[in-house]
């Protein structure tokens, strides 16, 4: 199965990304710094070859992705788990 996971990079979205690789499902990790992903990927790196990193932002339209990086998902995904949350501490 193809899944979307918005929040990748959080401790539920990361802890959600490994069981769903281990059990070879292919993933499309929404992630806005590139610092994280990169972390993510070293933690995750045994199954590179399953995950593609998506560049966007769950406040922007199109969670922040090109038109181009939406029509190619169109119809590719079959699940979405959303773990993102916006967030401020005053």
């Amino acid at each position: 199965m193809r899944v979307l996971i918005t929040g990748s990079t959080g401790f539920l979205g990361e802890k959600l990304a490994r069981k769903l690789l281990e059990e070879g499902h292919e993933l499309y990790l929404i992630v806005r710094s590139q610092a994280k992903a990169d972390i993510l990927l070293d933690q995750l790196y045994s199954y590179k070859n399953r995950i593609t990193f998506l560049s966007g932002h769950l406040s922007d339209k199109n969670l922040g992705m090109s038109d181009e990086t939406i029509q190619s998902l169109t119809n590719q995904i079959d699940a979405i788990y959303h773990t993102a949350a916006l967030f401020k501490l005053r």
